[in-house]
């Protein structure tokens, strides 16, 4: 029954998935690691996640390009109270390896960021994007020498790059896969008198220049993320 009981786990996961409207994938590896897989078939690993092989039943996904993620644990009431504080300890120590987890995750994302960003030239004032928005690039806007695409960079609140954002010629854009946006900023202008908040490059920079005013871009982790692999 044992194995019955793991395929049922592994059924329920992949239902919860699905409910995200993300593609699971083709086999669950039950074993409390991290895992990539094809989570919006694009054949690109744009999706993690994990499942613990035992009770309590739990488990964790994300599509790091939609930004939807998900803990999962499958509803178990134990009665038995010796049984019951034991279960209680596990998700307590499990909790603290999740976010120990994405810590590490995140931590390969700020790399890869500042790897990048480093490695980039300046914005080209032609940049059809620019163009088309009618803006001039910002100060530490950047370009991607082998892809053309824009690279904003996002500052965590110690002045560290975290991640980044690129935007191709028509305007698409994503963040990195594995790394950090929630909180994260990027500053326009040098203004402290007056500030304004808003979400988009193309925005914040129109604001700046009508106006001279300072823009903070703020990141939310709703946005699109990729797999720049």
């Amino acid at each position: 029954s044992g194995h019955n009981e793991k395929t049922f786990m592994s059924n329920d996961f992949i239902k919860a998935i699905e409910a995200e409207g993300l593609t699971p994938p083709a086999e669950i590896i039950a074993d409390g690691e991290f895992h990539r897989f094809d989570s919006d078939l694009s054949g690109k690993s744009h999706g993690s996640y994990y499942l613990y092989p035992d009770e309590p039943q739990c488990g964790y996904f994300k599509c790091w390009k939609t930004g939807k993620e998900k803990k999962w644990s499958r509803g178990h009431s134990e009665t038995d109270s010796v049984k019951k504080e034991q279960h209680q300890k596990l998700v307590e120590q499990r909790s603290k390896d999740h976010n120990e987890k994405l810590q590490q995750l995140h931590k390969q994302g700020a790399i890869k960021a500042v790897t990048e960003y480093h490695d980039a030239k300046p914005a080209d004032p032609d940049h059809p994007y620019l163009k088309a928005k009618q803006i001039k690039p910002v100060k530490g806007l950047k370009q991607d020498p082998t892809s053309g695409k824009l690279i904003v960079p996002i500052y965590c609140k110690d002045g560290n790059i975290i991640s980044r954002q690129t935007i191709s010629e028509d305007g698409a854009k994503y963040f990195l896969q594995y790394g950090h946006t929630k909180g994260g900023y990027f500053d326009i202008g040098e203004s402290t008198d007056k500030i304004v908040i808003c979400e988009g490059l193309a925005t914040g920079a129109s604001i700046f220049e009508a106006t001279g005013y300072s823009c903070l871009l703020y990141t939310s982790d709703a946005a699109d993320e990729e797999d720049s692999v």
